[in-house]
């Protein structure tokens, strides 16, 4: 324990002990991120499957001991990556895995693409 003392009522002469450790302050932007890495890990593992339901709004809030902005900050977050999607006054709902973009090649196609733009010198491996 630290040795240093703070007085807390001078008058009385009564001294409390300082803390050694800093209090952890929980900042919102951590609890978002904390959420949005937990559900989208249970969603990627398979805990959480296509088409079904999300835990609730008040449960989430009760689970991570957050606030209900937290909460819908996180799921705006999930929603925006393609992993759910909100129907209100129904629920958030998981999401069928997607396709990177929209913009899809094969390795063929790049491959000839590729030494055509580059010219002749390219050697190509199969």
């Amino acid at each position: 324990m630290n040795s240093r003392k703070t007085p807390s009522h001078p008058e009385m002469g009564l001294t409390l002990p300082l803390r050694e450790e800093p209090l952890r302050v929980r900042r919102p932007r951590g609890l978002v991120s904390e959420i949005v890495e937990s559900l989208a890990t249970s969603i990627r593992e398979g805990h959480l499957q296509p088409g079904e339901k999300l835990p609730t709004e008040a449960e989430i809030m009760a689970r991570f001991d957050v606030s209900r902005t937290v909460v819908r900050e996180s799921l705006s977050k999930l929603q925006a990556s393609g992993l759910v999607e909100t129907r209100h006054g129904i629920g958030t709902f998981v999401l069928p895995p997607q396709e990177v973009g929209n913009f899809k090649i094969t390795c063929r196609e790049l491959c000839h693409r590729g030494r055509r733009h580059l010219g002749a010198g390219v050697a190509h491996q199969p």
